[in-house]
C-alpha cells in the first residue's frame, strides 16, 4: 500500500493485489487482479470523511470463473 499526505487534512492511499490460482482436480487456472484507492479527508482529530474506489477482475481458463467488480464507497469515521 502506497500512502502519502497531500496536505494536512487529506490523505491518499493506493493499493493493489495479484493472485494466481490452479486447481489439480479440474485444471482451471486463475489470474485475480484488484486495485484500490481512499481519499480521506480530516474534518477533526477523530473525524474523518472519506471516499474509496475498489476494482476486482478474475480471468480464467473457465468462461464461467471470469468476473469483473467495480466498488464505490463514501463514509464518514469515527475513531475514539
Amino acid at each position: 500500500i502506497f500512502e502519502r499526505r497531500l496536505t494536512r487534512r487529506l490523505r491518499l492511499q493506493l493499493g493493489g493485489r495479484y493472485e494466481n490460482s490452479e486447481f489439480e482436480d479440474d485444471g482451471q487456472k486463475d489470474d485475480e487482479y484488484s486495485v484500490n484507492s481512499t481519499l480521506s479527508y480530516d474534518l477533526r482529530d477523530n473525524v474523518s470523511l472519506f471516499g474509496s474506489y475498489f476494482f476486482r477482475k478474475q480471468d480464467s481458463n473457465d468462461p464461467a470463473s471470469e468476473f469483473e467488480e467495480n466498488r464505490f464507497t463514501v463514509g464518514l469515521r469515527y475513531s475514539f
